[in-house]
C-alpha cells in the first residue's frame, strides 16, 4: 500500500514529510492584466496533480475551481466590506487536484505575475 506523503528532507536537511511524485512536472507562468479574468484546465488522462499557485509578493489573486470547463465557476474579487458568500480564494498556496480541474483567476490590480507548478501524483 502506498501513502501520499513520505518521510524527506526539507531544503535545509531538516525530517519533513513531502507528496510523493513522479518525475512529471509542468510550469505554466501568466501576467495578470487588472480585473480581467484568466482561466486555464489542468491536462487530462492522467491521474490526480499536486497544484503550487505562487504569485507577484504582496499581490492579492482569487482563485476560483471547478471540475470541468463544460461548468466553470469564474474568480471574482470582492466588492465592499460586507461578508459575503463565495466561490473565490485569496493566494491559495498548493492542492491536490483531479484531471480537468478548471482554475480561474483574477487580482483587482495589474501586472501581477502568477507561477503554477503541476507534479503528477502517483495511485
Amino acid at each position: 500500500m502506498s501513502s501520499a506523503v513520505s518521510f524527506q528532507r526539507d531544503a535545509s536537511g531538516q525530517n519533513t514529510f513531502a507528496p510523493n511524485i513522479d518525475g512529471t512536472v509542468f510550469r505554466y507562468s501568466v501576467t495578470l492584466a487588472a480585473a480581467t479574468e484568466t482561466n486555464f484546465s489542468l491536462p487530462r488522462g492522467t491521474k490526480d496533480w499536486l497544484v503550487s499557485f505562487l504569485a507577484t509578493p504582496g499581490a492579492e489573486v482569487w482563485y476560483a475551481f471547478s471540475p470541468s470547463y463544460d461548468t466553470p465557476v469564474v474568480a471574482e474579487v470582492p466588492a465592499g466590506a460586507t461578508i459575503v458568500a463565495t466561490t473565490s480564494e485569496l493566494n491559495t498556496g498548493t492542492r491536490t487536484m483531479a484531471p480537468e480541474t478548471y482554475i480561474s483567476m483574477i487580482t483587482a490590480v495589474a501586472d501581477v505575475s502568477v507561477s503554477i507548478v503541476l507534479w503528477n501524483v502517483p495511485s
